[in-house]
């Protein structure tokens, strides 16, 4: 795969049928932050990342072009939406993996129903197990995967655990994004990646410079000199990606 600097620029008539495409979809989505559940009950579901950050993701998955993929916090199924998506314009056949043990009992498939609606359950493996059960039997059985997408717990342990079982799941040369990455148990767990196992941070910015430069000074105090001059200038809002080393 292609390093990843910047947003994908849009190369080609092929590149913008896609992402035309796939932000029709996106659009559509994105018109109302009130979604149906299975009892037809009508809620606002605002906690999915912004649509901004779907775009980005958007772009990265359309260049990375990853075979295997995975996610977990299904939630409202925006993040599972865009990779299936992505997937389906590139041609890929094998079916996105999205892991959310309370996509039943708290978000009363809320997601599932979203998925219907657009017409992805087929493109998509939705798994109630939880993301570290996953993970260790996904490695007992050597199975490995091009980009992983890292929401659900963002508790420190959940989420340090989570950086550190799919660090062994994810292939050399893969990508795991992760989305909040301005919560403090997330930096942790990129900055254990890239100090511990050598990962590199891909540059995901596009806001304006001055923006970018509040954002660091705003967060310095509370995630650390390091961490906010370092990181933060190349998220692409609050989604960090990182690229595991080719050698593994």
């Amino acid at each position: 795969m292609p390093p990843f600097c910047g947003l994908l620029p849009v190369r080609d008539e092929a590149d913008t049928r896609m992402l035309r495409s796939i932000q029709c979809h996106i659009d559509d989505f994105y018109s109302s932050a009130f979604k149906r559940d299975c009892e037809g009950n009508v809620g606002y579901r605002g906690g999915s990342p912004r649509k901004q950050e779907c775009e980005l993701l958007a772009r990265l998955v359309l260049q990375l072009k990853p075979e295997t993929s995975l996610d977990w916090g299904l939630g409202d199924a925006a993040v599972c939406m865009v990779i299936a998506l992505a997937k389906r314009e590139l041609g890929i056949s094998k079916r996105h993996i999205s892991l959310d043990p309370l996509q039943h009992s708290i978000s009363k498939d809320v997601g599932l129903i979203q998925l219907q609606q657009m017409g992805l359950l087929e493109d998509v493996d939705f798994r109630e197990d939880r993301s570290e059960e996953f993970l260790v039997q996904a490695m007992r059985s050597n199975r490995a995967f091009d980009f992983i997408f890292v929401d659900g717990d963002h508790s420190f342990g959940g989420k340090v655990i989570d950086a550190h079982l799919a660090e062994r799941a994810l292939k050399p040369g893969g990508v795991i994004a992760f989305h909040d990455a301005l919560f403090e148990s997330t930096a942790a767990a990129i900055s254990l990646l890239i100090r511990d196992h050598r990962y590199h941070l891909l540059d995901l910015r596009f806001e304006p410079i001055w923006q970018v430069a509040l954002r660091c000074a705003r967060h310095a105090p509370r995630l650390g000199i390091r961490y906010a001059y370092k990181i933060v200038p190349r998220l692409g809002i609050s989604i960090a990606a990182l690229r595991k080393p080719s050698g593994g």
